[in-house]
């Protein structure tokens, strides 16, 4: 059946229809005539705040425009009545009944009624909606500032699909990808994990059990770096969604390897140090009498007791690569032309490196003297060189450089290179290589690379030692296939070679036989050194401590012409006794002996001498003798 139509029978019946729907409208309605209000309906009455029409009709629709926009309605209006076709939407301000204003859209629609132009108005209040816009605005600034603009890389990612929602420019500069490439690239894309692990760390973000991630993300090129991952859920658009802020700790992580590193060697080093310590003492006295019984027998006796001293000796060898690696040898740094070290050097390498290695060297010009211990810095060159041959079994070539480098934070173990200048002198191979895993292990006791057939002893642990010893720092570059290259920096110095920075200057020449003060508190090395010091025709004071040396040196009577003291004794140093005495005994000079010394010979008197344990009665008289004698020491035995 056809729906029925209501055909209304009279003028009154569309009158009465005409007017419900204007009074229930939503929209706020109102007839203007000439610019005065004819007609209004009750949405228009509780927009501007009137409770009865009466207040409105009959007035201005002006007195309902907000003061600073009616200038420009009064001009629409008398456009409107010259026939001006104006917009018939527009915006503008409102005037409440008590007296706020608002923001309003107004759409006219003139019409003509019994030849009288009249103007229809729809009115809307967009306070809300303007406000809302300009949240929007606003948001959308902050969102392009913070996440846009901002330099810290960030990705919005969508936990259940792993797909990058969005990247600001600081991710594509980072990862290498377009920001249209990356925007469509997935979290698996850059995250070399199993897909399934990466997909668990999602959902823990997004269920927010965990926030903060330590990953590797791989980049366009393809190189793996180590990130920091801060990560939260929020909602958006009904969904929720990942925003991942992304740090690179790949340097920082270097830097903390390095650190450890340092870490790792500097606690073996006081193990190997103190382990150095009493072996040498055991040494000294197997050494010291040994010898003595060398000089009392003969015949096939004699012979074993020069294997058995012999074998001492090479003993004593690896305890001075275990103080080099502990920083506890006593050195004698000077000042020296490293360039020079290296060229004196050069025939004796080529022997020791064998023909397939091609030994070349790269001087610089005007390269300053270094301040090192010559003889120990020949042994890290040694030990370098060495470690590059058994790099490249099959031969290859060898670079020894020097160079003179300003310190501006290079990476050296353990850190940076301070500011200053240095002595650079690098050893580069052409062997395989180590990854970062061999790299980081290089300076490790008895450590082997892939490319060596046996662990390599001490060398390297010996060389960073002595180079930590001596002020200075090393360096290690390398990559697999890329060969390696040490480099180590040492203090450059402007004086001439040959400055002592310690002196070892000697008082004037005693007497012999003389009165020797011995301080050691081993018992075996005590006993031989006194042996030995006797047979020279000395006589001898002993003690076991600082404090007995002390007493015992206050109450003798006699000269004390010269005092033998181990370093490190109890109660006092041996350089605190040798201050107490040396200001009552003046003549008085002083002989260090020590398996270890905790510094170098800048930290002793300027009058002193050294003797390196172990070493054998015949070594201890003969620098006695000079003391005494001559003025002068020769160079330590053993």
């Amino acid at each position: 059946m056809a729906g029925a139509v209501i055909r209304p029978e009279s003028k009154h019946v569309q009158d009465t229809i005409m007017r419900a729907l204007f009074e229930t409208a939503h929209d706020a309605i109102g007839v203007s005539v000439a610019g005065t209000h004819v007609m209004v309906n009750a949405a228009y009455l509780r927009l501007f705040g009137y409770e009865r029409a009466e207040e409105v009709l009959g007035r201005p629709i002006l007195d309902l425009i907000a003061p600073a926009a009616r200038v420009e309605i009064l001009e629409r209006v008398k456009a409107r009545l010259v026939g001006k076709s104006l917009g018939d939407r527009y915006e503008t301000r409102g005037l409440r009944r008590d007296g706020t204003e608002f923001d309003m859209e107004v759409q006219v629609s003139p019409y003509e009624l019994d030849g009288v132009v009249h103007t229809l108005v729809t009115l809307r209040d967009v306070t809300e909606m303007r406000r809302v816009a300009q949240q929007l605005r606003e948001g959308q600034a902050f969102y392009k500032a913070l996440f846009e603009v901002n330099t810290a890389v960030k990705i919005l990612v969508d936990p259940e699909t792993g797909q990058v929602v969005d990247a600001n420019p600081a991710a594509s500069a980072f990862y290498g990808y377009p920001l249209d490439v990356l925007r469509q690239m997935k979290v698996m894309d850059l995250n070399p994990a199993p897909p399934a692990r990466v997909k668990e760390l999602l959902q823990a973000a997004a269920r927010g059990q965990q926030k903060f991630f330590q990953l590797q993300h791989r980049l366009a090129s393809g190189e793996l770096r180590d990130v920091e991952l801060h990560s939260g859920p929020f909602q958006h658009g009904g969904r929720t969604l990942l925003m991942s802020i992304v740090h690179d700790a790949t340097e920082r992580r270097r830097l903390e390897e390095r650190l450890r590193q340092g870490q790792k060697l500097e606690a073996l080093g006081r193990l190997a140090g103190g382990i150095a310590h009493d072996f040498n003492n055991i040494l000294t006295a197997i050494i010291g009498h040994g010898s003595i019984a060398q000089e009392l027998v003969r015949g096939e006796a004699r012979e074993h007791l020069d294997e058995i001293i012999q074998n001492a000796r090479r003993a004593g060898a690896l305890t001075r690569q275990l103080l080099a690696m502990s920083r506890q040898q006593v050195l004698q740094p000077r000042v020296i032309d490293v360039g020079a070290v290296v060229a004196g050097m050069e025939n004796l390498l080529r022997r020791a490196l064998g023909e397939r290695v091609a030994l070349t060297t790269e001087l610089g010009k005007n390269v300053p003297c270094a301040v090192a211990d010559a003889g120990q810095l020949e042994q890290v060159i040694l030990n370098l060189a060495a470690n590059a041959r058994d790099a490249m079994p099959r031969g290859g070539p060898l670079t020894l450089r020097t160079a003179l480098v300003e310190g501006r934070g290079q990476p050296v173990v353990g850190g940076t290179l301070p500011p200053g200048r240095w002595v650079a002198l690098s050893v580069r191979d052409a062997g395989e290589g180590m990854d970062e895993a061999s790299a980081s292990r290089v300076f490790d006791p008895f450590f082997a690379t892939p490319d060596q057939a046996a662990p390599s002893g001490l060398g390297l642990t010996s060389v960073y030692g002595v180079v930590q010893q001596s002020g200075g720092h090393i360096a290690l570059e390398t990559a697999p296939g890329a060969g390696c290259c040490f480099t180590v920096y040492l203090p450059a110095s402007d004086a001439p070679p040959g400055t002592a920075t310690a002196g070892t200057a000697l008082g004037p020449a005693g007497p012999r036989p003389a009165t020797v003060l011995v301080v050691e508190d081993n018992e075996d090395v005590r006993r031989f050194l006194v042996l030995s010091l006797k047979r020279a025709g000395h006589a001898v004071l002993e003690a076991g401590d600082g404090t007995t040396a002390l007493q015992l040196a206050a109450s003798h009577a006699g000269t004390v012409d010269l005092l033998v003291t181990d370093v490190m004794i109890p109660d006092h140093s041996g350089p605190e006794v040798y201050e107490q005495l040396h200001g009552t005994r003046p003549g008085m000079k002083v002989l260090f002996i020590s398996g270890f010394a905790d510094g170098q010979l800048e930290g002793f008197p300027r009058d002193a001498a050294f003797l390196q344990k172990p070493f054998t009665g015949r070594d201890l008289t003969a620098t006695v003798r000079a003391l005494l004698d001559d003025g002068a020491s020769p160079a330590p035995g053993a």
